[in-house]
C-alpha cells in the first residue's frame, strides 16, 4: 500500500546555510546550521541544540551563489517551529520549520533558485514523499 505524500510542495536535498532567530523574549541562542532538505513550504535542519518554540521564528536562508555572483543573497522568512526530535543516527536534533511569510520577494527568489538548482538533468535529487501525517502538510 503506497503512502500518500501530503506536502504542499516537493522537497529537495539542499544543504544551504541557515540561521534561526528566536524572538528576544524567548532568550534562546541563534542557531546557525545547514538545511537538510528544503521546499517552498518548509525545511528540516540538524542542530546540536534541543529547542522548542510556540512563537514564530525568523529564518535567514542563504542560497548558494550562482556562478559569477559575488554577493550573498539572503531570504528572510517568518516560520513556525513544527517539531524538534533527536536523531540517533545523526547524533543531533532535527528541527522542522514551516514557512509562514516571506519578506519582500523571498518566495519568488527561493522558487527561482530551486528551479535552477534542481532542473531536469541536474545531479541533485528530489526527495521522495513523507509518510502521511508528515511535516509541512
Amino acid at each position: 500500500m503506497a503512502i500518500e505524500d501530503k506536502r504542499a510542495a516537493p522537497r529537495y536535498r539542499a544543504h544551504w546555510k541557515i540561521s534561526i532567530i528566536f524572538d528576544a523574549a524567548e532568550k534562546k541562542p541563534i542557531i546557525h546550521s545547514y538545511t537538510n532538505d528544503l521546499s517552498l513550504s518548509g525545511t528540516a535542519v540538524n542542530t546540536d541544540l534541543n529547542v522548542a518554540s510556540t512563537k514564530p521564528v525568523t529564518v535567514l536562508l542563504f542560497p548558494p551563489l550562482k556562478y559569477g555572483e559575488d554577493k550573498q543573497k539572503t531570504i528572510e522568512i517568518r516560520s513556525n517551529l513544527v517539531y524538534t526530535i533527536y536523531s540517533g543516527s545523526d547524533s543531533c536534533f532535527r528541527i522542522g520549520l514551516h514557512f509562514i511569510s516571506f519578506k519582500d520577494n523571498g518566495l519568488k527568489l527561493l522558487k527561482d533558485i530551486l528551479d535552477r538548482q534542481f532542473s531536469v538533468g541536474s545531479r541533485d535529487e528530489k526527495l521522495p514523499g513523507m509518510p502521511a501525517g508528515g511535516v509541512f502538510g
